[in-house]
């Protein structure tokens, strides 16, 4: 299959990128964070992902080209941030040339209600391009961690350019929080951690010796 001419020359504000991850959608996934919101939720995991003039911009064609190489053995590819949705260009280049070039899932965690985003993008491309969408503000008031920060969020399929919102079918089998330690001052996470999970991380790191900072 082709890929899209307009994905040719865009370029992606991207935080990181962790792979294999296993509680940010069905199956083991390559898991992508776009750096840059503005939405401000109180609580937010990764407020170092709010600023635009962090991380760095990438080619969207590289990096689909990238990932789509890598994805043999996994099942997906999941986009977090960050706000995906306030990159809508390069976030539709990268999942219509990603998918152009492997048969594997797309599922995007975004901030905005699916009406908002209906409202802004009157298209409706990402309605054709993703797969999955979890939709809505973090609340803290109402965390739940597995498979969503808070429970006003909601998961919905794309059928036939149709949005259905639907329970999620996949089951984790392992802890949600998942820890990946790039170097000796540095750690990520991926997933959403449940109620006291990072406080029995910092409780448990202290007794270490190590110092926990969120960023």
């Amino acid at each position: 299959m082709q890929a899209p001419a307009h994905s040719l020359s865009i370029a992606l504000r991207l935080n990181r990128i962790q792979a294999p991850v296993t509680n940010l959608g069905p199956g083991r996934r390559i898991a992508l964070w776009v750096q840059g919101c503005s939405l401000g939720c109180p609580g937010c995991m990764s407020p170092s992902m709010q600023d635009r003039d962090g991380g760095r911009d990438v080619d969207v064609r590289t990096l689909a080209e990238g990932l789509a190489a890598a994805a043999a053995g996994f099942d997906g590819l999941t986009i977090s941030g960050g706000e995906p949705f306030q990159q809508y260009g390069a976030l539709m280049a990268l999942c219509s040339y990603y998918k152009a070039l492997c048969p594997r899932t797309v599922l995007v965690y975004t901030g905005y209600r699916i009406a908002e985003l209906e409202r802004d993008h009157p298209e409706r491309a990402f309605h054709k391009t993703l797969d999955y969408l979890i939709d809505g503000r973090y609340l803290r008031r109402r965390h739940d961690g597995r498979w969503r920060g808070s429970t006003n969020q909601r998961l919905y399929r794309f059928l036939t350019g149709q949005a259905v919102e639907c329970n999620p079918w996949w089951s984790y089998t392992e802890k949600t929080m998942m820890l990946s330690v790039p170097d000796a001052l540095h750690a990520t996470m991926a997933g959403i951690p449940e109620r006291g999970d990072l406080a029995r991380l910092r409780r448990a790191m202290r007794s270490s010796g190590i110092k926990m900072r969120l960023r």
